[in-house]
């Protein structure tokens, strides 16, 4: 069984979360714990591909070994693991699978391991994860490959290395934020998302402040009660126009436009909720 790795970039593209990374990370931590020279780790990634864009979503890691020299999934530790994870996460498809190991080159254990995928998906990806590669600025050491056959030769395989992207969302980011956070003895368990969070909020509230000193001095000079600086109604003039508040049937509209929207948001919340609701449910009938 041969391979050739092709160094030519594929058009597709593939975005990673955090939550795939994290996974491979915990897996190499306790596998490194209970093991002091563990030779690698592995397992599933699951997600969406649309044309020529895919997007992993989750991971779970799977049970291996070497037999001749080289590694091993349980098949039917894999077959049961991923048919759970279908009834539970139903829009997610199994991609492909993730080992450790240099991301920059294909080895003969991947090949074994692209060959199973294969069985289970017509185009797989394989996903490389080099834990000893170091930390570069925000630069992770992750690759991943799909791979077709050589015309040449059908029983060898062509690895073509795919553009990498590392996503996240909000509610990610903040999670992640949490879950790296580092604090000292007695230090506050604050996330530095939530810090700029703090921030930001101090500062609209510092901004709101200023519009109603702003107001309460308009105010003051139509009564008369104070006498009026032209350079500072000038400014503030300038300030209503920036706000676009000027017009009241635009206030009107704007305040329609975002009650619809709260609207709108109310209701993916929702959604959102019943479906990790009822997501939470399965997961205590499946026993985890």
């Amino acid at each position: 069984m041969t391979q050739r790795k092709d160094n030519s970039l594929s058009s597709i593209s593939a975005l990673i979360h955090p939550v795939v990374v994290l996974n491979i990370s915990d897996q190499w931590t306790r596998a490194r714990v209970q093991n002091e020279d563990p030779k690698m780790v592995c397992g599933a990634i699951l997600g969406k591909q649309s044309g020529r864009d895919v997007e992993i979503w989750n991971s779970f890691e799977l049970k291996s070994s070497i037999v001749e020299s080289h590694l091993v999934l349980d098949e039917e530790y894999f077959v049961q693991r991923n048919l759970l994870y279908k009834e539970t996460f139903a829009e997610l498809e199994f991609l492909g699978f993730y080992v450790s190991g240099d991301h920059e080159r294909v080895i003969e254990d991947d090949i074994y391991l692209q060959r199973q995928a294969l069985q289970h998906n017509e185009s797989p990806f394989l996903l490389k994860f080099n834990v000893f590669a170091p930390v570069i600025s925000d630069k992770v050491s992750i690759s991943v490959f799909d791979s077709s056959v050589d015309p040449v030769n059908e029983n060898s395989l062509i690895f073509h290395s795919i553009t990498v992207k590392i996503i996240s969302e909000m509610a990610e980011q903040i999670g992640l934020d949490h879950v790296a956070r580092y604090s000292k003895t007695n230090a506050s368990a604050e996330s530095t998302t939530s810090k700029q969070m703090a921030a930001q909020f101090g500062a609209i509230n510092t901004f709101l402040q200023g519009i109603a000193v702003a107001k309460a001095y308009v105010k003051s000079v139509q009564l008369g009660q104070i006498e009026k600086d032209d350079y500072i109604l000038k400014e503030i003039n300038k300030l209503c126009f920036k706000l676009s508040v000027h017009s009241e049937k635009f206030a009107e509209q704007c305040s329609r436009d975002n009650l619809q929207t709260s609207d709108h948001k109310l209701l993916v919340l929702l959604s959102a909720f019943c479906s990790v609701q009822g997501a939470m449910f399965q997961l205590v009938e499946k026993g985890f």
